[in-house]
């Protein structure tokens, strides 16, 4: 007779348990800080804390620059997210139901460049305050205030979505910005 520490449904159970647990952290660990210059801040529901590079990110993680400051964010693909100073990103949790494509991250405020990896991510992965930003087959660099959005593609193509509108190409060279809750028009120049 097994004895009670060790039953064979326990520890299958043990085991089964062990194994999800890992499963949810490796799912849990989004992205990684490569490049850490001047200073930036990790919030988490644990609290406020200094960043450092090699710092693995998680979802619903907040982290912010301070004024001169620049992190690297690395995804799993390749997919680097440069982050400007005196902004303000947010790692998204994951989607729900799971089939739901999930969005990476959220710019809050500031300046973000994204540059692809070697798998170029689907549409909708990275949210901006007026759109998605998807389909990254090229880089581009987004500027968000309050009443104020600047989005330029240095190469290569993207797709963006506008507050819930169809996804359309946006390719090398274009600017579109807005003001308040209009639409992005083309531009000649991002705005001062």
């Amino acid at each position: 007779m097994p004895s009670a520490l060790f039953h064979p449904h326990r520890l299958c159970t043990l085991l089964l348990a062990g194994a999800a647990c890992l499963h949810v952290s490796a799912q849990a660990q989004l992205a990684v800080v490569g490049i850490l210059e001047g200073r930036a801040t990790l919030l988490r529901p644990a609290g406020k804390l200094e960043l450092a590079e090699g710092v693995v990110l998680s979802a619903a993680d907040i982290v912010e620059t301070a004024p001169a400051g620049f992190v690297q964010i690395e995804f799993a693909d390749g997919t680097r997210l440069g982050l400007g100073e005196s902004s303000r990103l947010m790692l998204e949790p994951a989607a729900v139901p799971p089939t739901t494509p999930a969005a990476r991250a959220r710019l809050l405020l500031g300046w973000m460049k994204l540059t692809p990896g070697a798998d170029k991510p689907g549409a909708g992965d990275f949210l901006t305050p007026v759109g998605a930003i998807g389909s990254l087959a090229g880089a581009c660099v987004v500027h968000a205030e309050p009443n104020q959005f600047a989005l330029f593609v240095e190469g290569g193509s993207i797709a963006f979505s506008e507050r819930g509108s169809a996804a359309r190409p946006v390719n090398a060279g274009a600017f579109l910005e807005g003001r308040g809750k209009a639409a992005l028009t083309p531009s000649a120049r991002l705005a001062p």
